[in-house]
């Protein structure tokens, strides 16, 4: 099995347990399901504009599979991802309470 390293802490890369992918899996997969719908477009779009097949955005949105963080990266941009979401992505993975914003960034 590839090791997949996630986000940076202090310099060093965590590989989350099972349960914080999970929890992360499941986070990715509303917002990227929700967005996309909500901008109209079917997985295959998405799929093209991200540089994948239709399968993996399923896989994306069903929370079977976590998008690299390239593919990450490339979601934010494709679905216009604010700060917040992609917050609240993060915190999913660190386990730390929900951060809320006092005014938009």
């Amino acid at each position: 099995k590839r090791q997949v390293n996630w986000w940076s802490r202090g310099g060093q890369v965590k590989r989350p347990n099972q349960a914080q992918h999970k929890g992360v899996a499941l986070v990715i997969s509303g917002i990227i399901r929700e967005k996309r719908r909500t901008r109209g477009l079917s997985q295959g779009e998405l799929a093209r504009m991200l540089g994948v097949t239709p399968a993996s955005v399923s896989y994306f949105e069903s929370g079977k599979r976590v998008p690299s963080i390239p593919t990450f990266i490339k979601i934010k941009y494709a679905l216009n991802l604010s700060t917040k979401e992609c917050l609240s992505i993060i915190n999913a993975f660190s386990g730390a309470p929900e951060c809320h914003l006092q005014e938009p960034i």
